[in-house]
């Protein structure tokens, strides 16, 4: 099947299944793409920008997500408890 067999079968689609089904290929496609590179693909600074703007939202809203600065003088890579100092 040619490609303009495909676009021409794919317009005889409701656009919900279309979009399902470039949902399907874009999921395979960079399944393959990390495959080959053996490396994930990788982030850009405009995505990472975006996720850190959504991170601080949640940070400024939510009352959860403060608390756990109380934590960041905490040594939490060991198995050791901390050491009370005199």
């Amino acid at each position: 099947m040619t490609q303009s067999e495909i676009l021409e079968e794919l317009q005889k689609l409701p656009l919900t299944e279309r979009m399902a089904i470039l949902d399907a290929l874009w999921q395979q496609m960079r399944a393959e793409v990390a495959y080959v590179l053996q490396a994930p693909v990788p982030i850009t600074g405009q995505q990472r920008a975006a996720a850190a703007e959504l991170l601080h939202r949640d940070y400024e809203t939510d009352p959860g997500v403060p608390s756990f600065t109380a934590l960041d003088g905490e040594d939490y890579h060991t198995d050791q408890a901390p050491q009370k100092t005199a």
